[in-house]
């Protein structure tokens, strides 16, 4: 039997966080360059105390922290068993691997699902027990991951009762906020501009992608072996 274990994490923002998602109605063959905030309705008391009113506030997407916290991992292990040097993944492994390995990889490439049967996941979960932890998409093949992220939400005066009914171990009081501190408008947009990368084509795919920024790892990895980096002059 498989036991679930519930974690539960505080964060406590240093500074302004913001995620974004696309705008409504800003989607399909023809979408333009606007986002919103990433919010959430929730239902909350009047003012007045006389009846119920929907409010939208801002948060934060579980699956967005658990794609860092991908990538992070993965980076490590490949550096470990030496099949990566620096910022430069090896050669060894394929661009839709790697694509996998860090970010899921896509459900819309290839043709046709594997199919590997039961016993061909679980050689694959032994093998690779990093990609039962996150799971992913291969050659059109679902592989069902074993963590799963929630919502992070604000702790205010009107999720408080949602945090205590979902058995948050922070329930204290004193962390609540007010709404109207979060200084939130849900009609704000963020504009962004799209650019190409120069000699890259959508067709090359992600090997591609990663050799245009193999000459600036090549730096990157020379300039964190330096102990006493020097200043540049005129």
């Amino acid at each position: 039997m498989i036991k679930v274990k519930d974690m539960y994490f505080k964060y406590t923002a240093l500074s302004p966080i913001i995620q974004s998602q696309p705008k409504i109605g800003n989607s399909g063959p023809k979408k333009g360059n606007e986002t919103q905030q990433r919010a959430m309705t929730f239902l909350r008391i009047k003012a007045d105390e006389k009846g119920k009113e929907t409010v939208k506030l801002p948060v934060i997407s579980g699956s967005s922290r658990r794609g860092i916290h991908r990538r992070n991992f993965v980076n490590y292990v490949l550096r470990e068993i030496e099949l990566m040097q620096g910022w430069q993944y090896s050669r060894e492994v394929k661009s839709d691997i790697l694509l996998a390995f860090l970010s899921g990889g896509d459900l819309g490439k290839g043709s046709k699902a594997v199919n590997p049967g039961i016993q061909g996941y679980i050689d694959i979960y032994n093998k690779l027990p990093f990609f039962g932890l996150f799971g992913g998409v291969f050659e059109s093949t679902f592989f069902q991951g074993r963590l799963s992220s929630g919502i992070a939400i604000p702790l205010t005066s009107t999720t408080y009762p949602l945090t205590v009914m979902e058995g948050s171990p922070f329930t204290s009081e004193s962390d609540v906020a007010d709404d109207e501190l979060l200084q939130y408008d849900p009609e704000k947009v963020h504009g962004y501009v799209r650019s190409t990368i120069r000699g890259v084509l959508p067709s090359e795919g992600f090997e591609k992608f990663l050799d245009h920024f193999r000459p600036e790892t090549t730096i990157m990895e020379a300039v964190e072996k330096e102990d006493h980096p020097r200043a540049c002059g005129d």
